[in-house]
């Protein structure tokens, strides 16, 4: 329901039909500390505010890590992220008193320990903070120190039941589920995630135009990448357009491989995403851009166009098509790309018997077979989509039909396709390839 309100589909006024819990995390008996970076980018951000050279910063740096100093005697935290997880660790020093550091959950329903982990109860679900890790570095080598949580009047605290060694420090390392954000100072919708076999997560979603929005800053994109600039989004009946956002992080989540656009003059939007063996991604989505990026050798070059349409808050002034897009390696270049469909809209599920929940209108996805040939679901309301001659169905059965087409690795090729459905409203949201055939 926050997404709604977000979106406009629920009045922010209207603050009953959102479900929220507030609670609080307080360090009992910690001081005031002192903040500082620690373990910085090579990379650093410039700031010009406006006009005045007093508002400007240069050569700002930027850290994987914030430090909080002294939150207890002796008694140091960090937060920052590893390995998918956002993490905040507590630094003994040595001869220091880890039995000052007390968590105290103000508003919670209820907390419990399970398992050695802290369950903590809210109106809404519980939430679990996995159990502590502990270790101290001895010799140069990472050794283990079992801890666990304790209740102490009433707050959590930690236990050491071997002991330790209070002459080293001491890191104790709870855990909690890691997540970043990502977007600009317009408006930014997440849509579709991936990732590779080497742990490299992709993100994609839409970006609208920032200067609709009165600002200067887009979507954070990354030097080298195929797009840095956004690429219009023709505005209608004073909606806002769309680029597509792509952006590959690293596995642990702290840094960006490459962020870009994707997009022509209208509106796009992202439904699957997938990597192949040659760590390319290919994007499925759905475009009202007559001037879509394809590279030369695309199977369909030339927007086949619809009527407009409005859907989401989008507006897609020219009708839609299908857009399959393949990235390099390193996101600097399109390596294949192709529009796909007919003279109505393709690419999104219009038909209102089949919308029942937020975002039913963008489902499709794209999947790969053993040889990297890209195999897409989706939809369409064109009698004349491009469907195969010896098609499983070669004609529109209804007013709306899901579609399924394969194309050869680089796009520039239509190996087969078909329209799916009956006689009343249907799409097509998803698909597996096994060794034998496909299963939707």
């Amino acid at each position: 329901m926050i997404e709604e309100v977000k979106h406009g589909h629920v009045a922010k006024e209207d603050v009953s039909a959102l479900d929220y819990h507030f609670f609080n995390i307080e360090f009992v008996g910690a001081a005031a500390a002192e903040s500082e970076g620690a373990a910085a980018y090579d990379s650093y951000r410039n700031y010009y505010l406006g006009n005045k050279p007093s508002r400007w910063a240069t050569h700002v740096p930027v850290y994987r890590q914030t430090r909080l100093l002294n939150l207890y005697e002796g008694v140091d935290m960090d937060v920052y992220s590893k390995n998918g997880h956002i993490k905040y660790d507590f630094i003994v020093a040595p001869n220091a008193d880890a039995n000052q550091i007390l968590l105290r959950f103000n508003g919670l329903d209820g907390l419990m320990l399970k398992n050695g982990e802290l369950h903590l109860q809210t109106s809404i679900e519980t939430l679990i903070q996995k159990s502590p890790y502990s270790y101290q570095i001895v010799n140069g080598v990472q050794q283990k120190v079992a801890c666990e949580y304790i209740f102490s009047n009433g707050a959590i605290g930690f236990s050491f039941p071997d002991g330790y060694n209070s002459s080293l420090p001491l890191i104790i390392d709870p855990e909690i589920v890691f997540a970043t954000l990502t977007g600009a100072a317009a408006d930014n919708w997440g849509s579709t995630a991936t990732y590779d076999v080497d742990g490299n997560f992709y993100g994609g979603g839409i970006g609208f135009d920032p200067f609709s929005y009165g600002v200067n800053d887009g979507y954070p994109t990354t030097i080298g990448a195929f797009s840095q600039e956004y690429g219009g989004g023709d505005p209608f009946f004073n909606i806002s357009g769309t680029d597509i956002t792509i952006t590959k992080y690293t596995p642990d989540g702290t840094d960006l491989v490459y962020s870009t656009y994707l997009g022509g003059a209208g509106s796009e939007f992202p439904h699957s995403l997938i990597v192949n063996s040659n760590n390319e991604l290919i994007v499925l989505g759905t475009t009202a851009s007559e001037n879509f990026p394809l590279p030369s050798n695309a199977y369909d070059a030339t927007f086949n166009g619809g009527i407009s349409s409005d859907l989401n808050n989008v507006g897609y002034d020219l009708g839609s098509d299908i857009v399959v897009a393949k990235f390099s390696a390193d996101g600097g270049a399109l390596t294949g790309g192709t529009y796909l469909g007919g003279s109505h809209n393709d690419g999104f599920n219009e038909a209102l018997q089949l919308n029942y929940n937020y975002g039913d209108i963008a489902r499709g996805e794209v999947v790969l077979d053993a040889n990297d040939n890209i195999v897409i679901v989706s939809s369409t309301l064109s009698d004349d989509f491009p469907a195969s001659n010896n098609a499983y169905q070669s004609t529109l059965q209804g007013g709306q039909d899901g579609i399924v087409a394969k194309f050869s690795a680089d796009l520039s090729t239509l190996q087969w396709a078909t329209y799916l459905g009956g006689s009343d409203a249907d799409g097509a949201y998803s698909a597996k390839i096994d060794e034998a055939e496909m299963c939707m």
